[in-house]
């Protein structure tokens, strides 16, 4: 979803994603990252408690 002002919040073609969304190579891990953001953020999962039926993921930053 994209907001524009004025318009509020809309959905984009399932396609669309794809030109607005350029990958890059992570620093570290395998991970693409965006390439057009100001700042990439590669986590990796150091643990991984189960709550219930749901997990909760901790992990730890490795580059940025």
């Amino acid at each position: 979803m994209i907001h524009s002002p004025g318009r509020g919040w809309h959905r984009l073609p399932e396609n669309s994603y794809a030109t607005i969304l350029t990958s890059a190579p992570a620093l570290k891990l395998r991970t693409p990252v965006i390439a057009r953001c100001p700042v990439n953020l590669e986590c990796q999962v150091s643990q991984g408690p189960t709550l219930g039926s749901q997990g909760l993921p901790i992990g730890q930053i490795v580059a940025v």
